[in-house]
């Protein structure tokens, strides 16, 4: 079914509303009601019909059935492509915290509608000293996500930022917000210079590689930062068979 819905522009839309809503009973519930006033009461049917299959599928197998979606949804109108952007700005933007699973995709989908609706250039004069507070953030959240305690995460934390700001650095903390501060520090960190933006994934994978592991929670962040930043991704997510489950 999943299959069938890649190549569907209508369910589509609601297979992609599904992976990118959030996994907690009560949070999901408020999405969906969301959805309903954005998109219409078809669609949020349509999206709560496919949450049994999403939450069935292996944390591994998400990300490349999420990326399946894009050739369909790309068939849309301009217009509808707009309320599609505006509905997962708007789930990106919940007041209350989400997974990181949710918000990483979330945040995927919105960024190639936005590039496909506005590719504008940015500014790109921004130096990595400019931005050290959306760098905090970025490898906070990526550090405590991929790591099982707050020490190991910390350490993880200085690898990637010593990289980046030897002398000086902001110390580790994820904000309780984070997913409203990680959108806001992505949208910063697209004005770096893009020798900056080369630094900051090469600074990532250290704090990934820290524990000689890839989580699934890290490929699906380093691979939604290095979109957000408009730059490649790195040799580390070039082989899936890397990632642990």
């Amino acid at each position: 079914a999943m299959i069938t819905a890649t190549q569907t522009p209508r369910q589509a839309v609601a297979l992609l509303l599904a992976f990118a809503i959030d996994t907690h009973a009560n949070v999901r519930t408020r999405q969906v009601e969301l959805i309903n006033e954005q998109l219409g009461a078809r669609a949020a049917e349509a999206v709560t019909r496919w949450l049994p299959q999403v939450d069935e599928l292996e944390a591994i197998q998400r990300l490349p059935a999420f990326l399946r979606l894009f050739p369909a949804i790309h068939q849309f109108s301009k217009l509808e492509k707009q309320r599609l952007a505006a509905c997962l700005g708007s789930l990106l933007r919940d007041e209350r915290r989400f997974s990181l699973h949710a918000y990483a995709l979330a945040k995927l989908a919105e960024v190639q509608l936005q590039d496909e609706l506005d590719p504008a250039k940015r500014s790109r004069r921004m130096t990595l000293e400019d931005t050290r507070d959306s760098l905090c953030v970025v490898f906070s959240v990526l550090a405590r996500h991929g790591h099982d305690d707050e020490a190991a995460a910390r350490r993880a934390y200085e690898a990637g930022m010593h990289h980046l700001l030897p002398r000086d650095r902001p110390s580790f903390g994820v904000p309780d917000d984070w997913q409203q501060r990680l959108d806001m520090a992505l949208d910063k960190l697209d004005e770096l210079q893009p020798a900056a933006k080369e630094q900051l994934v090469e600074a990532l994978v250290k704090t990934i590689a820290h524990d000689l592991k890839l989580t699934v929670a890290e490929a699906e962040l380093l691979r939604t930062v290095c979109a957000a930043l408009h730059c490649p991704l790195p040799p580390l997510l070039a082989d899936d068979s890397a990632i642990s489950a």
